[in-house]
């Protein structure tokens, strides 16, 4: 794996929010210690999409991209008790890109807590995506 890929970069997020003209500075600030989760917002999700299938978009905005699907289909798991529309799409999408995702995948997908109620909703529909 691209080490330069194990996590996103601050300037590729701030890369990603400009190109859905968003002021990065509106979104995070020194203090953030997760921005690669925090700068994203669900009703952002369709252009999210966009730009990750734009021919123009570098592989550490879609990184960064990576990180913002899984967050954004987390918390409408959290929210709605059930899976996003697109939630397979976008799995399936980054899979195409594992060599850029395969750490973001590892992460959602860590199952050494044994209690599963402590698990990211994510985590078990991941599970059950790549047992299909």
């Amino acid at each position: 794996m691209d080490e330069n890929l194990k996590y996103p970069s601050i300037d590729a997020i701030g890369s990603v929010l400009r190109k859905i003209g968003v002021n990065p500075s509106t979104r995070h600030n020194s203090y953030d210690q997760d921005p690669e989760y925090t700068t994203c917002k669900i009703e952002e999700l369709e252009q999210y999409l966009n730009l990750y299938e734009n021919d123009g978009t570098s592989i550490y905005e879609k990184r960064v991209l990576g990180c913002y699907f899984f967050e954004c289909l987390n918390e409408h798991l959290q929210s709605y008790k059930k899976a996003h529309p697109q939630q397979i799409s976008i799995f399936n999408l980054l899979l195409n890109d594992i060599e850029i995702h395969e750490s973001e995948f590892e992460y959602w997908t860590d199952i050494s807590e044994p209690d599963e109620e402590n698990w990211w909703p994510i985590t078990k529909e991941i599970l059950k995506w790549r047992n299909t």
